[in-house]
């Protein structure tokens, strides 16, 4: 979830795919932009940085989240409270070229946090 005029949200789900492929782009109507991140060593002091794809392995589940490689949504034109549905456009790319694109939602969960305080 969001608090009221957050600009950004992190979106993590699993992927699971029966052939090797990169995760190329995200899209979703709520943000402007979003960005693919990738962690290179998952954890609390990890340094995240934006790339352009993400590595989807074979027959196996690839997992994005907390602490790990994300999507980043920004720009959000909406506040996310518990239980909404954001829909989500994700681009795949496969080892032979060919990109498919899948339309799916994730559904907003865990607690509000507060902004930030304001400095004086």
């Amino acid at each position: 979830p969001t608090y009221a005029g957050q600009p950004t949200a992190m979106v993590y789900f699993d992927i699971e795919s029966s052939e090797p492929a990169k995760l190329v782009a995200a899209r979703s109507p709520i943000a402007k932009r979003a960005e693919l991140v990738r962690v290179d060593s998952p954890g609390p002091d990890a340094a995240p940085k934006v790339v352009t794809e993400l590595p989807v392995a074979a027959k196996q589940v690839t997992r994005l989240a907390l602490h790990g490689d994300h999507v980043r949504l920004l720009d959000i034109q909406q506040d996310l409270a518990a239980g909404a549905r954001v829909p989500l456009e994700l681009t795949f790319v496969d080892g032979k070229g060919r990109r498919t694109e899948i339309k799916t939602e994730a559904v907003v969960r865990g607690i509000v946090a507060r902004p930030p305080e304001k400095a004086n």
